[in-house]
């Protein structure tokens, strides 16, 4: 499978994830139709150039979806990023990431990864479980490889406030 394989698996997945109000963190040259678009790069033609550490307070609650790709690794406080997404996010609200799994990609400097030094943390999907602990209201309703291929793995969480994953579900099936 080649690079453009995953990079079309992972977008379709992460596009999966859009609903409503949708920011895209660190959309890079990727925009997605319809969301927000942000990233701290002023080259790469986003609506906002905007660092995820520290998103305008009038978007609180403003959003019904948060994806993002490769992102988490690259800044410098991943909490505080998580902390911000939630924060964005409605009640009831469902964040998406692809992360690169650091069991599989390359520690040391390799051509073959050019972004490769953008990397600020290495995460596997273990390790990432106690970040997304660190952000209050959120509730981790996937983490997985793709099936597909192991270079990546995927979290979904869910802004509940409280509530269980169960709690969270059976409000969503009452919405239907």
């Amino acid at each position: 499978m080649d690079q453009r394989e995953i990079d079309r698996i992972q977008q379709q997945w992460l596009l999966s994830h859009v609903a409503g109000h949708c920011l895209h963190v660190g959309c890079g040259e990727k925009s997605i139709a319809g969301a927000v678009n942000i990233d701290p790069n002023p080259d790469r033609g986003a609506d906002f150039d905007y660092d995820v550490q520290d998103l305008p307070l009038v978007w609180d609650e403003t959003f019904d979806s948060v994806v993002s790709s490769h992102v988490l690794q690259a800044v410098a406080e991943p909490v505080l990023a998580l902390r911000e997404m939630a924060r964005v996010l409605k009640p009831g609200g469902v964040i998406a990431h692809v992360i690169p799994d650091h069991r599989y990609a390359p520690v040391k400097r390799d051509p073959r990864f050019p972004f490769q030094w953008m990397h600020n943390v290495w995460y596997g999907p273990d390790d990432f479980l106690p970040v997304m602990e660190q952000v209050p209201g959120m509730l981790i309703a996937e983490l997985k490889s793709f099936p597909e291929f192991n270079w990546s793995f995927r979290v979904v969480a869910i802004r509940v406030d409280g509530m269980s994953l169960e709690e969270w579900r059976h409000g969503k099936a009452m919405e239907l």
